[in-house]
């Protein structure tokens, strides 16, 4: 976990994007930035979802446990339809449960984001490349970028996390 100063807020933002066999977060915690990422090199899909389960239920605590729960706010990236058949977005289902599981005795504001909505309001292009998001990151958030590395599932969750952001923002100036 990795920690770097930005400006203060009065909540917590967590962004998350996940995969199969990963979970990749990024928190805005009042001044300062943190991430972690969560994978599993099982075989066996029992036994992955089990680690997976047991890594992430560790990472959020540590991470939700710092604030009162009034004050979380969870921004999940939806799993991937279609993309490499049904098998895949199957099992990102079963580890968003699991991230659900996990964060729901710290927080009931957990939220589903759409790739391509989050794309469109961070980077202004919802059907933003990869190479889009980080070099959009890299320009307008360095921190968060130098803090992500080249890590592409980072990259997407800090951005989720600044969608996150800006829908809280935005909602508390209407």
């Amino acid at each position: 976990m990795a920690d770097v100063q930005q400006d203060a807020r009065t909540s917590v933002v967590i962004g998350i994007d996940l995969s199969s066999k990963k979970v990749a977060m990024v928190w805005e915690e009042g001044k300062k930035f943190g991430s972690a990422t969560i994978s599993t090199d099982k075989k066996d899909r029992s036994a992955a979802l089990h680690d997976l389960l047991l890594h992430t239920n560790k990472e959020l605590i540590t991470a939700l446990n710092k604030v009162p729960a009034e004050d979380v706010y969870l921004y999940i990236e939806d799993p991937v339809v279609g993309r490499g058949g049904a098998r895949p977005t199957i099992l990102q289902s079963q580890v968003d449960g699991i991230v659900r599981v996990c964060a729901y005795p710290h927080t009931t504001k957990v939220y589903s984001v759409n790739n391509k909505t989050w794309k469109k309001a961070i980077v202004g292009n919802g059907n933003a490349s990869k190479d889009d998001v980080a070099a959009w990151l890299a320009t307008h958030h360095s921190f968060l970028a130098e803090l992500c590395g080249d890590d592409q599932d980072l990259l997407d969750a800090a951005c989720v996390c600044l969608y996150g952001r800006y829908v809280i923002d935005h909602a508390e100036r209407r």
